[in-house]
Formats: C-alpha cells, sequence, structure tokens
C-alpha cells in the first residue's frame, strides 16, 4: 500500500493543503480527503487502509491545541519528506513554514525552527519504525 503523499507533486500537495480550510491551524482527516479529492491517488485510498489509521493515530501529525485534528504545518512537512517533486520547490515549502512576516533569513534560533525540524526528523524516523511494516507488508527487521 502506497501513502499517497508519496504519488504527489510536492507543489500540488503543498498548494492543497494550504487552500484546505483556509487560514486554519488545524483540519480533521475528512478535511484533508475532501481537499485532495481531486488527485487521482487521494480517490483510490481505502477508508480502513493503514494511511487513515495513520492520520488517526499518529502523534506527529496532531495538532497540539486541538488534538482531535491534524496540524496543517505537521502535514506540509509530511508532504515535503514524502512527495515527489525538485528540490527547490521543497525548500522553499520549508522556509514558508519558518517564516514570519516575510522574513528574508531564517536562522536556526529562530522560534518555530526546532519544533518543525523536530517534527520533520520524526516523521522520516519514528514514523517510519512504526509504520513501514504495515505498509510493505512485511515483518519488520530486530537487531543489527
Amino acid at each position: 500500500m502506497m501513502i499517497p503523499i508519496s504519488l504527489t507533486d510536492v507543489d500540488v500537495y503543498c498548494k492543497t493543503i494550504k487552500a484546505i480550510k483556509g487560514d486554519a491551524k488545524a483540519i480533521s482527516a475528512e478535511d484533508l480527503m475532501a481537499g485532495m479529492i481531486a488527485i487521482d491517488a487521494w480517490r483510490k485510498v481505502p477508508d480502513d487502509s493503514v494511511f487513515h489509521k495513520i492520520l488517526k493515530e499518529s502523534p506527529l501529525l496532531k495538532d497540539s491545541t486541538e488534538p482531535e485534528k491534524l496540524n496543517k504545518n505537521a502535514l506540509l512537512l509530511w508532504g515535503i519528506v514524502l512527495s515527489g517533486g525538485k528540490s527547490a520547490v521543497k525548500v522553499k515549502a520549508f522556509y514558508d513554514i519558518l517564516q514570519d512576516s516575510n522574513q528574508e533569513r531564517i536562522s536556526a534560533d529562530d522560534k518555530d525552527f526546532p519544533g518543525n525540524f523536530w517534527i520533520m526528523i520524526n516523521l522520516t524516523t519514528a514514523m517510519v519504525n512504526e509504520y513501514e511494516a504495515q505498509l510493505s507488508e512485511k515483518e519488520p527487521e530486530r537487531g543489527l
């Protein structure tokens, strides 16, 4: 089972996520799926899929103020990690998440950098470790 994000161009993915519920910082899984319905890979995702399980269960995607919803920045970061597309577009998408008030530069001590950076790291490590076996339908490897 492929995750539909990996079959979606990063530019299309990020623009669509940003458009769902406008300026809202959190959206429901239903809002996400309805917003992505125009993309073929998203229409084919069964309701009982591992992807839906991840949306419901993963604390990495949950919004801290509305835990029943998904945080849009976390979804954008997940798209940067998994979507296809040009690296320059992914860099711009990451910059857009971090920038405040149209700053020209972002530094490592920017208030938004640590939280978003660690979400991205955990999306590429902890989430992969937790769900890879279910997605690939293989037994997880244990030990070294």
